[in-house]
């Protein structure tokens, strides 16, 4: 970009995939202040941290130097696949034995003194739009907790893809393919309200006396101190998409986002033990498994609302559309 060589690889935990996306940013936040202030979105007020750049600080747990394991060498890909088959073997053992919420709660935190190691760690996965959603570039991948994973099947979805990875009895909700799925919407973080106003009026206001500077640097501290805020969401982030759209060969939206391997292995164990619950029969891991889909939601930044998508792991016979 006029005459910036930003190297090669431009994925975002590299140099020049974190000059090209602050640049990227840079482009994106002049344009946001040009425009009126009643024409501008306020993120905070929705749980956007930053709308023009990956927000990875959002992520449990709260990190910004993050590691992406590169899918394109098979090497990788074969390790990752022979891993989370076998914990989710070792995993499935343990669950068989659990009937409670209670319980599975207690499972799950043993889960994460264990494997917290790998919060730092991002895989590539697609990510597939249930219904009628696109997914865009800097688009928020969130989990579902386990009731809402449960009420979902019940009540909508259809486990046919989960058949990939895990063994079971098949739910199967076809007559109600066609019924309207309840959108989930942010709630409104009242206290970020009129923070942008505010902060325009704070840079615009001139310092008239000596006691007024200094009430002036209070406030800019202040405001410091809020910007350096994280803005979490009520849904857990756990990874952003890098290029999405409509794919009109597949007739639905489509896109490829990097996320957490500790979060994506969370999303797979709730995924286990709802279907244990739901199916109250055997479950088995399947060995052929490679792409471990599981249910998300997905946010666009200019959005309030949330749309259900189905997340899998990018594997090394499949391709890249974007």
């Amino acid at each position: 970009m006029n005459g910036i060589y930003l190297g090669k690889d431009i994925s975002p935990d590299t140099s020049g995939g974190i000059s090209y996306n602050k640049l990227r940013e840079d482009i994106s936040t002049n344009s946001y202040f040009q425009k009126p202030i009643n024409k501008r979105v306020n993120y905070y007020c929705i749980g956007i941290n930053n709308p023009f750049n990956y927000s990875w600080i959002c992520i449990y747990p709260y990190n910004n130097h993050i590691k992406i394991i590169r899918q394109s060498d098979p090497y990788n890909q074969f390790m990752i696949k022979t891993f989370i088959q076998g914990f989710l073997t070792i995993s499935l053992k343990r669950i068989s034995q659990i009937n409670t919420f209670k319980d599975f709660d207690i499972f799950i935190e043993h889960f994460k003194s264990k494997f917290l190691i790998f919060s730092t760690y991002f895989i590539s996965v697609y990510v597939q739009s249930y219904k009628k959603s696109t997914p865009k570039r800097l688009t928020h991948i969130c989990s579902l907790t386990l009731k809402q994973v449960i009420k979902f099947f019940i009540k909508h979805a259809d486990t046919k893809k989960l058949l990939e990875w895990v063994i079971h009895k098949r739910i199967n909700n076809k007559h109600k393919k066609n019924e309207d799925i309840e959108k989930i919407k942010e709630s409104i973080i009242h206290k970020y309200k009129n923070k942008i106003m505010k902060k325009n009026k704070i840079r615009n206001l001139q310092k008239l006396s000596t006691d007024q500077s200094k009430e002036e640097n209070k406030k800019s501290n202040n405001s410091q101190k809020n910007e350096a805020e994280i803005i979490l969401s009520s849904k857990q982030i756990i990874g952003y998409v890098s290029s999405g759209g409509h794919v009109l060969s597949k007739g639905y939206g489509y896109g490829v986002a990097h996320i957490s391997f500790y979060l994506f292995l969370h999303n797979l164990l709730n995924h286990l033990f709802a279907l244990k619950l739901l199916t109250q029969q055997e479950i088995n891991i399947n060995v052929n498994g490679k792409e471990f889909v599981f249910l998300g939601l997905m946010r666009n930044v200019n959005s309030a609302y949330y749309h259900h998508v189905w997340i899998n792991l990018v594997t090394e016979d499949m391709y890249l559309p974007f």
